[in-house]
């Protein structure tokens, strides 16, 4: 080999090892609560082909909270659930629906095998049950059948993902019946205001195929507990809130603060941005979405785009 040639070679190779060290190591990738500047399109699945022309992202329903002490997070097929040890009762539970989800033809109750154990609930044993709950044995600090005998007048068993949404297969429907899912809530606005809200957004699925992002919880006063039932001290919410995403057509995000009392609501009052939601809880809502995107939804809150 020519010398001259051989020199130039090894001084090309000198230089290419020596650009490439000072190179930064790549990112390790982010995780899902890490990931709000990434492409959503990236992260799409279907879960059925009927559902194709409405795009699902994975995911994008969980929110985000800092502190997860005295916290536990459980992924169910019916939603996903920050449960709040020290309350006793989940911060929020988030949720897709569908049209599939509530087109489904099962019935509103628990459901059993042939040993009397609830479908889909890992091992539950017959004394779990009770009517129309299920003692959630995950959880460090459960709710008890006991906490709520007999529930106080004017209280109710209220459910934050409801069982209308969980129509789609046996196991969803039992896992809305978990006393995990279930807060204290007024029974009025749980049979009225609250229930309205919920049919609201079943029948915005059902008109336009939309896929919806949903996120319920309680809401405490100045985060402190004023109130509780039963011998466990179940916590009892001032208040409720929802929030809720669209991203079919251009995206749009709305929230709703109901206080918890029997009272009547009327819905236009109960709106609220989901910035306002955010800074009245301390949750980070749909975290994954692009900068951009978030900003302007969470920001803007218009019931009349929602008819």
């Amino acid at each position: 080999m020519n010398q001259r040639f051989l020199h130039k070679w090894i001084i090309a190779v000198i230089i290419f090892i020596a650009v490439n060290s000072c190179r930064p190591p790549r990112p390790p990738e982010p995780t899902s609560q890490q990931s709000s500047n990434n492409n959503i399109e990236n992260s799409t699945t279907y879960s059925t082909a009927e559902e194709q022309s409405s795009k699902i992202y994975r995911d994008l329903e969980i929110p985000f909270m800092q502190d997860m002490t005295s916290r536990q997070r459980f992924l169910r097929e019916a939603y996903t659930v920050c449960y709040n040890n020290d309350r006793r009762c989940a911060d929020w539970v988030a949720w897709v629906i569908s049209r599939e989800r509530t087109n489904g033809d099962i019935e509103r109750k628990v459901h059993c095998d042939e040993n009397g154990n609830a479908i889909g609930i890992a091992d539950c044993v017959p004394d779990w049950i009770r009517g129309d709950y299920i003692f959630d044995n995950e959880v460090d600090k459960p709710q008890e059948f006991s906490d709520w005998a007999p529930v106080p007048e004017g209280l109710s068993h209220g459910h934050l993902c409801p069982a209308a949404d969980c129509k789609l297969n046996k196991t969803i429907m039992n896992q809305s019946f978990l006393l995990s899912n279930i807060c204290v809530q007024a029974k009025n606005l749980n049979s009225g205001s609250w229930n309205k809200l919920e049919d609201k957004c079943r029948k915005l699925v059902q008109k336009y195929n939309y896929n919806l992002y949903i996120v319920a919880g309680p809401v405490f006063k100045d985060g402190k507990v004023s109130a509780t039932m039963g011998a466990n001290k179940i916590a009892i919410p001032d208040a409720f809130f929802k929030v809720v995403l669209c991203m079919d057509g251009t995206p749009k995000a709305i929230g709703f603060f109901y206080a918890n009392n029997n009272e009547s609501h009327n819905m236009q009052d109960a709106v609220r941005t989901v910035d306002q939601i955010e800074e009245l809880t301390g949750i980070d809502f749909f975290p994954q979405l692009p900068n951009g995107i978030e900003e302007e939804v969470e920001s803007h809150a218009n019931l009349n785009e929602w008819q």
